[in-house]
């Protein structure tokens, strides 16, 4: 039989993270006994919100309906935080009806609620949702690279429960992908977070994704090892839904490793949870891994029977990984059977499905079905095909570094755990020694205590100071260069339509008038005197003309746009230094024929151009040496004449409206400008990164 794939699901369900600035611990009956006792307009605004949250599950249209009740009651009573807390409601309701765009819309109107309301933890909890969101829209890129940024704006405000509830999310998103090293890295990260916060639910939600992501790359013995942590702590906690996803993942381990009694035992463990609960995603999969079994001991139709009952499930409530799966799985049953057309057009449907979700370890698993299914039909061409797609993705996941980083990230844990349980032995020492020390002076332990508790509250306090310094230097200096940037950009643009309106506007006036005087010349009649007048007209047209072609090349050089940084510097040096006694020499090293990004480009002939007008202006050089050379990654202007010098520190002064534009056009571009004293005269470096 070719290779099939069973249910494993993410210890922790994506939509989870869903969560209100509200914890909601009560049960939905509970909350609607307080509400009807309720008087109080916000107290009751609050709970109705709770209540719409609850009950989103068993009943969408009711959650909705309450959802938008509170919506309109806290507009009504102008309660911001619960205007944000209803619309996070119904963005999820959104979600779960498929209406993706409405639901992002309702997301950034709760995270600008909260931002503006300085509830940090809330605005986080949006961002976070919205990555999630692409994540349900099957953009698993995107959703990763929105999560990453958030994971990392929650750390630098120091809002760690939150960061550690993305870190998971964003552990699962890149097992989604195939990611499996990144997904460790973020699962580690999240282990570490609900070790230091002892929180037992998300601690236990991350060792079964851990266990996930050892059973995809081989490794059983840790795999199991953490999907029975989790299994011990769900226990303990009462967790069904847990220890029903974890049993069904165990079981796929004992599959894999053809320990087929202790697989049936599991997968039947996990169906029989998933049935008490009442949670049809878990129903619709174990019934799936059921049917290996069955499958694996020749009873093909129980196995297909089954199938065809998770499929079912899934079709009536919606989930495509499941519906994936079922095809995949009816495909491999089909191919046992010998029916290779079934097979084909199931493994086909389940191909695109998976390939549509990113779902890589299901999109490997068709492959290799799909090669097979060929080969009995008779088509070597296409089941070789099939076979090295299976190969080159399997090779792509299992890497050697992968499994050298993994080791390296779990050995890192694995002290951290140490170190905690060392922490925890020390700090339990410590209260018995304290214990001892006030049973024998009292007063002595209460100063003790009154001073690490001032300096505890002094630390935290100027590190969460030192944080939102931080952050407020970088939203400074963030500020200060949109500025630049913004204030460089209008002056570009500005100098564009000037140069433009010079062009086609004054330059056409005048050749129109150059034209119509030299027709009045042609007038018969006219004396000598008349024409040599008519003649002086025309000269001075030309004067003009040519002039407002000069100010229109420098405002916006058609060489630049045309050809390139080499062809504009030369037409810029000889029409700047040629009418002048300056000796120049320019050279250019790996940028001949070149171009950049138009803003470098643009920034580097301005920053010359202002160079040169300075040298003409104040230098009193009777030479410039002007460089422009590349290198791997910068632009490297150097420009050097024998004049007077000036004064600067540095860094290069800012003093004066010329250097001040150097330095203002350097750092649009993210560039250095640099002055050194020449003898005599002046060296100006000025470096460019080059970017992507």
């Amino acid at each position: 039989m070719p290779y099939q794939i069973p249910f494993r699901v993410n210890s922790i369900c994506l939509l989870f993270s869903f969560v209100l600035s509200c914890q909601i611990q009560s049960q939905t009956d509970s909350l609607r006994s307080v509400y009807e006792s309720i008087n109080d307009p916000d107290e009751k605004l609050v709970v109705l919100n709770q209540l719409a949250w609850s009950i989103r599950r068993e009943n969408l249209v009711s959650s909705d309906s309450m959802a938008r009740a509170a919506l309109v009651q806290a507009k009504e009573l102008k309660n911001q935080n619960e205007i944000a807390v209803a619309k996070n409601t119904l963005a999820v309701i959104d979600i779960m009806n498929g209406r993706f765009p409405e639901a992002i819309a309702k997301l950034k109107e709760c995270s600008k609620i909260n931002l503006e309301q300085k509830a940090y933890k809330g605005f986080l909890d949006n961002e976070m949702n919205v990555g999630l969101t692409y994540y349900f829209q099957g953009r698993l890129d995107t959703a990763a690279t929105i999560l990453l940024a958030v994971s990392k704006l929650a750390d630098s405000l120091d809002v760690q429960s939150t960061r550690a509830k993305i870190l998971s999310n964003l552990g699962a998103i890149y097992q989604s992908m195939g990611k499996y090293q990144n997904a460790l890295e973020a699962s580690l990260e999240c282990l570490e977070a609900a070790t230091e916060m002892k929180d037992q639910e998300l601690y236990s939600a991350t060792a079964g994704n851990i266990g996930l992501l050892f059973d995809y790359m081989g490794n059983y013995e840790k795999a199991i090892y953490y999907q029975k942590q989790s299994i011990a702590i769900d226990s303990t906690l009462g967790d069904k839904s847990g220890m029903s996803y974890s049993y069904g993942n165990l079981g796929e381990i004992y599959r894999q490793m053809e320990l087929w009694p202790k697989a049936f035992e599991c997968y039947s463990m996990a169906l029989e949870m998933a049935t008490e609960i009442g949670d049809s995603e878990a129903i619709s999969g174990q019934l799936m891994n059921v049917s290996l079994y069955y499958d694996h001991v020749g009873n093909l139709v129980k196995s297909r029977q089954l199938i065809l009952q998770s499929l079912e499930i899934s079709q009536r409530n919606g989930y495509p990984y499941q519906i994936a799966l079922a095809h995949s799985q009816l495909g491999m049953t089909d191919l046992a059977e010998n029916n290779v057309d079934g097979a084909l057009r199931n493994l086909r449907l389940s191909l695109s499905m998976s390939l549509n979700q990113q779902i890589m370890d299901l999109v490997t698993a068709n492959y290799m079905g799909l090669s097979e299914a060929f080969e009995r039909a008779g088509n070597s061409d296409s089941s070789l095909h099939y076979l090295k797609l299976h190969v080159d993705i399997s090779d792509s996941l299992k890497t050697e570094e992968s499994k050298e980083t993994i080791e390296r990230l779990e050995t890192q844990f694995r002290v951290l755990e140490k170190e905690n349980e060392i922490s925890e032995l020390s700090a339990k020492q410590a209260q018995d020694a304290l214990a001892l020390a006030q049973q024998r002076n009292w007063i002595i332990g209460l100063i003790a205590m009154v001073l690490i508790t001032l300096m505890g509250g002094w630390v935290i306090i100027d590190r969460r100071r030192k944080k939102a310094q931080e952050v407020l230097a970088a939203e400074r200096l963030q500020f200060q260069k949109n500025m630049l940037d913004s204030t460089v950009l209008a002056q570009e643009e500005e100098r564009q339509r000037i140069a433009k309106d010079l062009h086609d506007g004054l330059v056409q006036s005048l050749a129109a008038l150059k034209l119509g005087v030299q027709n009045s010349m042609n007038v018969a009649g006219l004396s000598a005197e008349q024409k040599g007048s008519f003649s002086e007209h025309i000269k001075n047209i030309d004067t003009a003309a040519e002039e407002a072609q000069n100010i229109s090349h420098q405002m916006m050089p058609r060489a630049l746009t045309e050809t390139g940084l080499i062809s504009a510097f030369e037409d810029m040096l000889s029409k700047t230094l040629k009418q002048t006694d300056i000796g120049y020499n320019f050279e250019q090293f790996g940028v001949l024929n070149q171009r950049f990004k138009p803003s470098i480009e643009i920034g580097l002939y301005r920053i010359a151009q202002e160079l040169v007008n300075n040298i003409l202006k104040h230098s009193g050089a009777k030479h410039v040496d002007i460089q422009l050379l590349k290198t791997k990654t910068h632009l490297v202007l150097h420009v050097e004449d024998d004049g007077k010098g000036f004064e600067f520190d540095k860094k290069g002064s800012q003093n004066g409206i010329g250097l001040n534009n150097i330095f203002s056009r350097a750092s649009s571009v993210n560039g250095e400008v640099n002055y050194e004293n020449g003898k005599p005269g002046t060296i100006a470096n000025i470096r460019v990164p080059l970017g992507d």
